[in-house]
């Protein structure tokens, strides 16, 4: 069974509290929420929960005795998720974890299954699995069949906020679909329900989960003769590896075999590479190679980007001690990727989009060995950008959980620098 923190199992019995009043209700798509900080375990939390859920339906009147979830997530989370589970679920038989390459149709779902869904494979018509052709395969049937099994559905949403889950096109696919129970899994909900559970953010500090907090531009040009005739980019770049080497340093002096990771995320929040993501990029990839010795040749660099050509060196990144020491990235880790290794990250973005919060950077909030040190530069996360502190947008929720390193810069001949206040 799973060995569950103390905030993690009061999540777990509230959700089951709120799960059985709901079966017991006479509507449909009713929904529950559980709101978790990224680095909280969620996956875990919902695993544990789900493992009860098929217990409390066989043990309480009144309850549906047959019940399935269907596991929607974005991207490619729903592999991630599907793998954790399946490894959770091995030993204990209490529900199968299905992929659609596992699923007839025709069959439907039966009790104790786990289907896991890519979003993008259901959230329109013309999508594979909506229809059915002449294998027969497709959601509408495979819902019929479930209902004529006389099985009840519950779906799980994760990471509910994107606007994916919001639209026109979420709401066909979850009135087909026509679950008891939608629960809606995230860290920052667009509503929240009346049935809600909320995992607070200070619990998880304090059993050492995550980070204690983020400092933005910590260190940044405070001093005059570090800015002159340096590109403010570079000069992020040479301050942000300055921090990652600062941290490695204090690893090894504590005998942690952990080699911090520092990300780098291209400006531009489209799918495709602008302009301006290739010569950020080429400027990165130059410096870290002529500077540092880091390139992709070596496997000290990484890059994780949407073409397949652009996945360079990702065996093994999120090992604790793994050789590489810069990952360049654009999308592909907004969502669910865990590497409780990276430590500083660069987040060059446009000035249409100042907004800070936990959702961009929490990448870099998990402890590596889930566990705070002596040394507390180890306990936080670093954030540089080449977004003005006095322009920078903390979202409100995160307010406490952010520190912020007051800079300016100015023009001097064609460069970019930064000045602090005085």
């Amino acid at each position: 069974m799973f060995t569950l923190k103390e905030y993690q199992q009061k999540a777990v019995d509230q959700l089951m509290d709120f799960t059985c009043d709901a079966l017991m209700l006479s509507g449909r798509r009713i929904p529950l929420l559980l709101k978790a900080p990224t680095g909280s375990g969620k996956t875990v939390t919902m695993a544990s929960y789900l493992s009860q859920l098929m217990e409390q339906v066989r043990l309480r009147p009144g309850l549906p005795a047959d019940m399935a979830i269907i596991w929607l997530a974005p991207n490619t989370l729903h592999l991630q998720s599907y793998t954790s589970l399946k490894g959770f679920y091995s030993e204990l038989n209490d529900l199968r974890t299905l992929q659609i390459s596992d699923v007839q149709a025709r069959n439907g779902l039966q009790a104790k299954d786990l289907l896991f869904l890519n979003w993008s494979s259901v959230d329109k018509e013309k999508n594979t699995f909506r229809q059915s052709g002449e294998t027969g395969q497709s959601l509408e049937i495979l819902i019929e069949q479930t209902k004529l099994r006389d099985v009840e559905i519950v779906v799980v949403i994760d990471e509910a906020h994107l606007t994916a889950f919001t639209g026109e096109q979420a709401r066909k696919v979850l009135n087909l679909i026509d679950a008891k129970i939608e629960i809606a899994v995230t860290a920052t909900p667009n509503r929240i329900p009346e049935m809600n559970v909320i995992i607070q953010r200070q619990k998880v500090v304090a059993e050492e989960m995550i980070k204690k907090g983020i400092r933005l531009n910590d260190g940044l040009a405070v001093e005059e003769q570090e800015q002159e005739g340096e590109m403010i980019d570079v000069h992020i770049l040479k301050k942000a590896l300055q921090k990652r080497d600062e941290i490695a340093d204090a690893y090894k002096a504590i005998g942690s075999n952990i080699n911090p990771l520092l990300l780098i995320q291209l400006p531009s929040e489209n799918a495709t590479l602008s302009d301006q993501d290739k010569s950020k990029r080429i400027t990165m990839e130059s410096y870290l190679s002529g500077n540092y010795g880091i390139s992709t040749n070596n496997g000290m660099l990484a890059v994780w980007l949407s073409d397949s050509k652009d996945k360079i060196n990702l065996d093994g990144l999120e090992e604790p001690n793994a050789l590489q020491k810069v990952l360049i990235f654009k999308q592909a880790i907004s969502q669910g990727w865990d590497c409780p290794r990276a430590a500083v990250i660069i987040i060059f973005r446009e000035l249409s989009n100042p907004s800070f919060g936990i959702q961009t950077v929490g990448r870099i909030l998990r402890m590596p060995e889930q566990k705070h040190y002596d040394n507390e530069l180890l306990n936080v996360g670093y954030v540089y950008t080449n977004i003005q502190n006095k322009v920078i947008e903390v979202v409100k929720d995160d307010l406490d959980y952010f520190s912020l390193q007051y800079a300016k810069r100015r023009k001097i001949s064609a460069c970019r620098i930064w000045r602090p206040h005085m």
